[in-house]
């Protein structure tokens, strides 16, 4: 009798443990799921405050040239910008032009400020959109020529070559504005220029 009862009470121990387990592993299931969905939430969180943050600031600038039909143009244009992305940018600088012309005898200075928007839809490939305002001065057919405004408004498009902290990049640009005296003339002209990223 003793030996039934001991046996019925083991064997109850033991249904009993098999029918609790399951709830038991289901429970522990269960709350590890949950660790591991918040887990991810917050990774998936601190990775989207980390990419907000992941904006870089761009120095750099261009060195340009155009010759054609007894027409010289140099400029240079260091320029300063912000990209929250790969794809898109935002800056402006300052612009230094010089324009020769043997005939008519021209020479003009032209001293400016830009502001631009770049985007970059595509590995290498950029476009870019520039207007600037500038003072212009120097001789026109022999004679003084003072100060005045003259906006352009750059667009173009070029590849950009990725290097160590920054890019080279050779871009064509042409002034769709052809204000009167632009320093750019009514040519398609090309700037190449390096830009370091921090």
């Amino acid at each position: 009798m003793k030996t039934l009862f001991l046996s019925l009470v083991f064997s109850g121990i033991y249904l009993l443990q098999a029918q609790a387990a399951p709830i038991n592993d289901d429970t522990l299931r269960a709350h590890q799921l949950q660790q591991v969905r918040t887990t991810a939430f917050e990774q998936s969180s601190q990775g989207a405050k980390l990419k907000t943050k992941e904006g870089k600031w761009l120095f750099g600038g261009s060195f340009g040239m155009a010759f054609g039909n007894k027409q010289t143009t140099l400029s240079f244009a260091p320029q300063v910008g912000y990209t929250q992305s790969p794809y898109f940018a935002v800056g402006g600088g300052i612009t230094y032009n010089y324009y020769h012309s043997s005939r008519p005898e021209e020479k003009m200075n032209y001293l400016g400020i830009n502001i631009f928007g770049e985007i970059n839809p595509f590995p290498f490939l950029s476009f870019r959109l520039q207007p600037e305002l500038y003072e212009g001065w120097g001789k026109i057919n022999g004679k003084n020529r003072s100060a005045e405004l003259i906006p352009t408004i750059l667009v173009g498009g070029g590849i950009r070559l990725p290097l160590i902290k920054g890019s080279v990049g050779v871009m064509f640009y042409y002034d769709v504005l052809q204000y009167d005296n632009t320093p750019y003339g009514d040519n398609l002209f090309y700037t190449i220029g390096y830009t370091f990223s921090f």
